[in-house]
């Protein structure tokens, strides 16, 4: 069952209306029309990660139980989205900046530092993410790991998808 199936039917189960949810929606901070939320079920809007969390949290379930595990894969499968799909399970996933250059050093000096920290990103010495539950810190990821990371969430989906097809 699609995202916006879904949706549809909770959100009718629960005996609201695409106004009501709309209002719903508004009143937890996340401003969203009615024509939005009935284009959204029709499938002439795409949900993103905002809207799809909002509407969760209107309904009254976890934003996962919204998706179906082939719309994750695809999702998994487009690798820039690798960081929404770990927004919708509820983790952060941040970037961490490594800097190069002190102020007052030279210009040869501070590409030195660049092209160390690029060298130690590649080899994976260092992290380069940092993931975040409930705003605390979980782990930190080099390059490696997180790459690891997408494919495990990958081998996961493909393995539930299998066991979904032999029921």
């Amino acid at each position: 069952m699609s995202v916006r199936s879904k949706i549809k039917q909770i959100r009718e189960n629960r005996g609201l209306s695409t106004y009501k949810l709309s209002e719903i929606m508004t009143n937890n901070g996340f401003k969203i029309s009615q024509s939005t939320i009935s284009k959204i079920e029709n499938g002439n809007k795409k949900i993103d990660v905002d809207i799809l969390q909002a509407i969760a949290k209107a309904l009254g379930v976890k934003s996962y139980e919204l998706m179906d595990f082939e719309e994750l894969k695809k999702e998994v499968i487009n690798i820039g989205e690798t960081e929404k799909l770990l927004n919708i399970l509820g983790y952060q996933l941040k970037p961490i900046a490594p800097s190069a250059g002190i102020s007052g050093i030279s210009q040869e000096e501070s590409e030195r530092q660049a092209m160390e920290i690029t060298e130690l990103i590649e080899n994976d010495t260092i992290p380069i993410y940092e993931v975040y539950y409930d705003d605390k810190l979980i782990t930190k990821l080099t390059n490696s790991q997180y790459n690891q990371l997408k494919e495990n969430i990958r081998l996961i989906l493909d393995y539930e998808l299998y066991k979904l097809s032999k029921k």
